[in-house]
């Protein structure tokens, strides 16, 4: 759901009077499947000064280790940060009923043009423009 108005014109200018009058995302639920992993999670989002996306999600996610390697193997992400994940991972997941295998949840923060999954910082966002 898209609270507040989108004034006309411009887009830059547009989001920029929208993102100051308040206009935030909400997202109630949001399903994604990618490769072995596959997320929930609901939240928030608006936009930073520079037209960057920044909000915080609640998300189960399952298949995090494997999708953690997959992210390594193609360099998006350092291994620092890969080992972190796969750790967490390991130490908060737990089996539901209903489901072969874990899920961990942690929070997904963007800030300051950064995704962060639980306190580490995975990608770099830019603006939406």
């Amino acid at each position: 759901e898209i609270i507040g108005p989108l004034p006309p014109g411009d887009p830059a200018i547009a989001l920029a009077i929208w993102r100051d009058q308040g206009g935030r995302v909400e997202v109630r639920k949001l399903h994604l499947r990618w490769g072995p992993i596959e997320l929930e999670a609901k939240g928030r989002a608006a936009l930073d000064a520079l037209l960057r996306p920044e909000g915080t999600f609640e998300a189960r996610i399952q298949g995090l280790p494997e999708a953690v390697d997959a992210l390594r193997r193609e360099g998006t992400i350092q291994d620092r940060a890969a080992f972190a994940l796969k750790a967490a991972a390991m130490a908060m997941a737990r089996v539901e009923a209903g489901s072969a295998r874990p899920v961990v949840a942690l929070p997904v923060t963007l800030r300051e043009g950064l995704l962060y999954l639980g306190p580490v910082a995975l990608l770099r966002i830019g603006p939406v423009l």
